[in-house]
């Protein structure tokens, strides 16, 4: 099952244009290489009353469909994390967190982003 629900993060990120969002593309595989996060990506609205969102891009290579949950770290506030399914050879963007713009605080990014996401697979 594809949550649907990610398509909206997604349509949001790519809306909002590439002068705030910052795509870190390195693969990283959890649950054994059966899950595959492609991308993840740190969407900042500036100002004061801006914030910073967190998405991850995976990618299912294998046969089956795989069941797996987000955990978001680094200070971020986690989204809700609910059991998820990808289908075999599917993708899906899906939000991890988000903070509020803070003054002297930076945004997770890049690597610091990917160490804060953590997955585990049934």
């Amino acid at each position: 099952m594809l949550r649907i629900a990610s398509i909206p993060a997604l349509a949001l990120c790519l809306a909002a244009g590439s002068a705030g969002a910052q795509t870190y593309a390195v693969a990283t595989s959890f649950c054994g290489g059966r899950l595959i996060a492609e991308e993840f990506i740190t969407q900042v609205t500036p100002g004061a009353q801006g914030s910073a969102s967190y998405y991850v891009r995976f990618f299912n290579p294998g046969q089956r469909p795989v069941e797996y949950r987000i955990q978001a770290g680094g200070g971020m506030i986690p989204r809700p994390s609910s059991l998820a399914t990808l289908a075999s050879g599917a993708r899906t963007t899906q939000l991890v967190g988000s903070n509020p713009n803070v003054p002297g605080s930076q945004p997770l990014r890049n690597e610091q982003l990917a160490r804060a996401v953590t997955v585990s697979c049934l």
